[in-house]
């Protein structure tokens, strides 16, 4: 008897109706962290939006894992077939503007009476601009903040920063524990993770011209922050890299998505559960505020798809229920883009990691704060290599630190080079 079962091919139908939406997602995480129940985000999502429009019924392949949905869904683009709506990574998001496989949403958003812009980050939004069209809508997103190991800092007696705190203030607590731990065969790193970059966005710069074919490394700022990034370096007693998860590093930047998976049973077990942290705002700039980057898992519809108006309908759902985007925070790991849901009191609970709610980790507020401040990176065909070139080139630099100018410029133009070639 031939039994057929491979996930990896079976077509999930949740309602039934004279409509049929083809749904495009995937398997796990948009993070890069553990999840194995994303799925019944969309599940409860189906049920619940087919129920309220019975003319409408919404199905979904399911077991295509993250790693090869861009392939999958590129395979069937080429064979016009995609699906009546999906979910874009941020990788694939500007190839799929550029060649017209999206839908522009801003004239459903114009003419929609049931949607209102306002409900929403505004730099969530700017994550599914492509131009001045709107060919994506953010599902969710992941901003950036700092942890501090509140122990270490404790045990030296040195305070806690609070949210105003600025580059100044984090050197000079790093400069302090590496001091107290200069003799010491083990010693504890300060810093960990703010590199250029981060420190690049939180002096008020971008790294890449909007159009992906300039890099600007000789910008006043952008060179300031590397000096400031090679100096907080500089502090680092041991060559081998300290992890903040076993308490050996003071102070770490990390998107929310980690913090979410590792701050819970059962990762908690194994990871931040032998120290006291906290999480703060990045600290600013001379020339910036604290602004981190803003990651987010966009949705789309296809311009060719059949039912434009219904994949529309349950797009919107997806983005203005406030249960629907609640459940984020149960099957997700990022920040629901509906502002409401983080003004309910009942969200404390996934954001005080085990703690009294009253007295969180990490509040609300902060979550607030942190995405309307951050910096949406533009994701260009050779984004991810023009930044491979600049963090080695960077490395070799610090080591050979008396001509940094020239070599920056030589670096610079060998990535514009390569950017516009």
């Amino acid at each position: 008897m031939l039994i057929i079962a491979p996930l990896l091919f079976l077509l999930i139908s949740c309602g039934r109706g004279e409509t049929e939406l083809e749904l495009g997602i995937f398997s796990g995480s948009a993070w890069g962290v553990p999840n194995w129940q994303s799925f019944l985000f969309f599940d409860e999502a189906i049920d619940k939006f087919t129920g309220g429009n019975p003319g409408i019924s919404v199905v979904y392949r399911s077991g295509t894992l993250r790693e090869d949905y861009s392939e999958w869904l590129s395979q069937k683009m080429l064979k016009g077939e995609e699906p009546d709506i999906f979910l874009i990574l941020p990788e694939d998001f500007v190839l799929f503007s550029s060649i017209g496989i999206l839908e522009d949403l801003e004239p459903y958003m114009e003419k929609d009476p049931d949607f209102h812009r306002d409900d929403y980050f505004a730099n969530a939004l700017k994550s599914g601009l492509y131009g001045n069209e709107q060919f994506g809508f953010p599902l969710e997103v992941v901003p950036t903040l700092m942890f501090v190991n509140e122990t270490i800092l404790d045990e030296k007696g040195l305070s806690v920063p609070g949210n105003d705190w600025t580059w100044d203030d984090l050197y000079r607590i790093s400069y302090d524990l590496s001091s107290y731990y200069e003799e010491e065969d083990n010693p504890v790193q300060a810093v960990s993770g703010f590199d250029w970059k981060m420190a690049a966005y939180t002096n008020g710069r971008s790294l890449f011209s909007d159009e992906g074919d300039r890099i600007h490394l000789l910008e006043d700022g952008v060179r300031e922050a590397i000096t400031f990034a090679g100096r907080l370096e500089g502090l680092n007693r041991s060559e081998t890299a300290r992890d903040f998860e076993n308490g050996d590093v003071a102070f770490t930047p990390m998107p929310f998505s980690e913090y979410r998976s590792y701050a819970f049973y059962p990762y908690s077990i194994k990871k931040y559960s032998t120290f006291d942290w906290k999480a703060l705002l990045l600290p600013s700039g001379p020339g910036g505020d604290k602004v981190g980057e803003l990651r987010s898992l966009l949705i789309g519809i296809s311009s060719r798809s059949t039912h434009k108006r219904e994949a529309w309908e349950f797009l919107k759902f997806l983005v203005s229920d406030r249960e629907t985007q609640t459940n984020i925070f149960h099957y997700s790991q990022g920040v629901p883009v509906l502002k409401e849901v983080l003004e309910q009191e009942n969200v404390k609970i996934f954001l005080s990691r085990g703690r009294d709610v009253e007295t969180p980790l990490l509040t609300a507020e902060q979550i607030t704060s942190a995405i309307e401040r951050s910096l949406v990176i533009p994701r260009f065909p050779r984004y991810e290599e023009a930044l491979e070139m600049a963090d080695g080139g960077l490395k070799s630099i610090e080591v050979n630190p008396s001509r940094l100018e020239h070599q920056i410029s030589v670096l610079e133009r060998e990535i514009n080079d390569f950017l516009q070639h």
